[in-house]
C-alpha cells in the first residue's frame, strides 16, 4: 500500500475531477437531491480524473476510502491501487473498481499519486463519498435481476399502502422519498451505529438497522403503540 508521506516539491496534485454528474448516473443514484455529494454504488467503477503540476509519463494511483463510524471498535481502511497509469498533458484518467461486498456507509477519502522516481502527492476529499449497496450487481447480496422489480422497488419514489380495518380498508398514496437527503442521512446515521466488521453484508445490516429502530431498546427511531387505541 502507499504509505501516506508528506507532499514533496516535484510534484503535487492540483485538482481531482471526480466526475459526480457522470458517476452518479451509471451507479443510479443521480436521483438524490444533493447534486454535490459523491455517491457510489459498491460492485462497480467510478472515474476520476487528476490534473498534476507538472508532466510525468506514467504514475501508480492509490484511492484509501477509510469508513466512518459512530461507536467504538477497530478503523475499517481499504486501499484500492492502478499501477502505471498513462499521464497526457500532467492529466491522469482512471477509473476504480469498488468490491461487490465493499462495506456500505460514508468514507473518508484520499487519492495519491506516485511517479517511477518515487515522488509522492496526495489529495484529500474532505467530503469524501458514500458507498450504498448495489441491486444491479451480480455478485452483491442485493442483486435483483428483474429490470421490473428494480424498478418498483428501488428507484420508484412513491406508491400505496393500505389503511382501515380488516373489514373496512382503502388505498391510501404513499410517498417513500428515499432520495431526500435526510432519508440518506438518517439511513447512514444508523448504520454508522453498527460495527464496522457487519458492514459488508446486506442480511447483518438489515439485523442490526431492526434493533436501531426500535425506540423503547436502543433509543431508535420508531416508536411502537400497544395501548389499544389506534384511532
Amino acid at each position: 500500500p502507499m504509505p501516506v508521506l508528506a507532499e514533496t516539491d516535484e510534484l503535487s496534485i492540483n485538482e481531482v475531477d471526480f466526475k459526480v454528474y457522470e458517476n452518479r448516473i451509471m451507479h443510479h443514484t443521480d436521483e438524490y437531491d444533493d447534486e454535490e455529494q459523491l455517491i457510489l454504488r459498491r460492485g462497480q467503477n467510478f472515474s476520476v480524473e487528476i490534473a498534476l503540476s507538472q508532466p510525468v509519463k506514467k504514475v501508480d494511483v492509490a484511492f484509501r476510502f477509510t469508513l466512518r463510524k459512530r461507536i467504538g471498535g477497530k478503523r475499517h481502511t481499504l486501499t484500492l491501487i492502478n499501477n502505471n497509469v498513462p499521464v497526457s498533458d500532467s492529466h491522469v484518467q482512471t477509473s476504480v473498481d469498488l468490491p461487490a461486498n465493499m462495506h456500505v456507509g460514508r468514507y473518508s477519502f484520499l487519492v495519491g499519486v506516485r511517479t517511477p522516481s518515487q515522488h509522492m502527492a496526495f489529495f484529500d476529499k474532505d467530503d469524501g463519498c458514500t458507498v450504498l449497496f448495489n441491486p444491479w450487481c451480480k455478485e452483491d447480496d442485493v442483486y435483483m435481476e428483474d429490470q421490473r422489480g428494480l424498478k418498483e422497488y428501488v428507484m420508484n419514489e412513491s406508491g400505496g399502502i393500505w389503511v382501515g380495518s380488516h373489514r373496512r380498508n382503502r388505498p391510501m398514496r404513499w410517498d417513500f422519498g428515499q432520495f431526500d437527503m435526510i432519508s440518506l442521512e438518517t439511513a447512514l446515521f444508523l448504520i454508522e451505529k453498527i460495527p464496522n466488521r457487519f458492514r459488508d453484508q446486506a442480511a447483518l445490516v438489515i439485523r442490526h438497522l431492526s434493533s436501531a429502530l426500535n425506540s423503547e431498546d436502543n433509543n431508535g427511531v420508531l416508536e411502537g403503540n400497544w395501548s389499544g387505541d389506534y384511532a
